[in-house]
């Protein structure tokens, strides 16, 4: 039992962290875009 719950716990932790990089992620290339819009025209 507590090993499915800390299974179940680091699944979550790892799902949480990559939709945090990926918002991350899409932020800075707002931020890349909106501060170099030459290079990406």
């Amino acid at each position: 039992m507590p090993r499915d719950y800390f299974i179940k716990n680091v699944k979550n932790t790892f799902l949480l962290s990559n939709a945090a990089v990926f918002k991350i992620d899409k932020l800075t290339v707002k931020i890349r875009l909106f501060h170099s819009p030459g290079k990406f025209s």
